[in-house]
């Protein structure tokens, strides 16, 4: 599908084919901006100078467990996968989300500019006045569960200045039991802290981060609802897995290759379910993020600002005017940016191809869009 986009707006935008879940071929278009972290309670985030703004990801960035690391002692427990890969940013060539995803690439950051410990942080969002808590946790530097008498105890083995918040250092990942039976921690297998045995915890490490009303206290501790981090939840991570639907035999045979009767459109959604919105945001509300920074506060208020595509036919028929709609904000606390992504769908006229997509920014959605919503 050869299509151009006259992008008339200072944001990123691209064009790609898709298929929906009908097998009917669709034209999908997703834009990006990125704006700088206001660093008060009532600043007002900068839109990014057009060298700085963030391009848009064909294929997902990943990066080893080793460069995540802030500081020497981090760096030393996180050896053993130091080469493991973890994908910082899913690919962003998708169609339309049904919820809003909020994904954080962040560290707790002490509040006092000295190594701590523990960091407490929060992520708040605020919309037409009402004040939602959507996560809160407590970060620890690097601890192991160090024999103290003949029992296991965690030890601390220095304080951090900053902690990364992302799934690999939070509870969960994969282990033997004391018959050698393969356990897996769905949810996260890969994450720290997941130990079948006594002998395999010791000298082992412990998760880098805790529920603030549910503290690890023993190795072998149940933890029916582990903090697992604040960003992206891979395709592969429980409960996302379950809903991609049954690729099976009858799958194969009567279906393919459109998605499985059975998907829940919903495994588009990336972000912890604590930081999907079922709504999106509307223009002025704020996400508010605690000890992320080096100021105590990150905010990113929503913009005023709409998006309107209006495909242009090889034949130059103009067709129907249609609103992106914005479903990712995807924060950066170590750059202090954030980005926001818009898609839409347009459906493929009959005859002729599309072959020019023209991009426009409003301040609110022109009356005409209004009009038909």
């Amino acid at each position: 599908m050869n299509c151009s986009i006259v992008n008339n707006t200072p944001f990123a935008a691209q064009a790609f084919p898709h298929m929906d879940a009908q097998g009917k071929h669709m034209l999908a278009l997703v834009a990006k901006g990125t704006w700088e972290l206001a660093a008060s309670a009532t600043g007002i985030p900068r839109l990014r100078p057009a060298e700085r703004q963030r391009s848009i990801h064909r294929a997902g960035v990943l990066r080893p467990l080793g460069s995540l690391a802030k500081d020497e002692i981090q760096a030393a427990v996180l050896q053993p996968r130091a080469q493991q890969p973890w994908m910082v940013c899913e690919p962003e060539h998708v169609p339309p989300k049904p919820w809003f995803d909020l994904l954080l690439d962040a560290c707790a950051v002490s509040p006092n500019g000295r190594p701590a410990f523990s960091i407490d942080v929060a992520v708040d969002y605020a919309s037409q006045g009402r004040q939602h808590r959507l996560a809160a946790l407590r970060a620890f530097s690097p601890r192991l569960w160090l024999k103290d008498f003949g029992q296991l105890s965690a030890k601390e083995l220095g304080p951090s200045l900053r902690i990364p918040l992302l799934r690999p250092f939070a509870f969960g990942g994969q282990t033997l039991d004391a018959k050698d039976n393969m356990l897996v921690d769905e949810r996260n297998p890969d994450g720290m802290g997941f130990y079948g045995t006594a002998a395999q915890a010791a000298s082992s490490p412990l998760p880098w981060m805790e529920a603030l009303d549910r503290p690890i206290k023993h190795w072998d501790d149940t933890v029916p609802d582990p903090a697992l981090g604040l960003g992206l939840v891979p395709p592969h991570h429980q409960p996302r897995r379950g809903l991609q639907g049954s690729f099976d035999d009858a799958w194969r045979q009567s279906r393919a290759p459109l998605l499985p009767l059975d998907h829940d459109l919903r495994h588009r959604n990336a972000a912890p379910e604590s930081l999907q919105l079922p709504h999106p945001p509307l223009a002025g509300d704020v996400l508010t993020l605690h000890h992320m920074g080096d100021e105590p506060l990150l905010r990113f208020v929503w913009p005023r600002v709409a998006l309107v595509a209006q495909a242009e036919t090889a034949g130059g028929t103009l067709l129907p005017p249609q609103e992106l709609r914005w479903d990712t904000l995807a924060v950066d606390t170590e750059q202090a940016d954030a980005s926001l992504l818009w898609r839409a769908l347009l459906p493929l006229p009959a005859k002729e191809r599309i072959a020019v997509v023209h991009l426009t920014a409003h301040e609110n959605a022109p009356a005409a869009i209004a009009a038909q919503q």
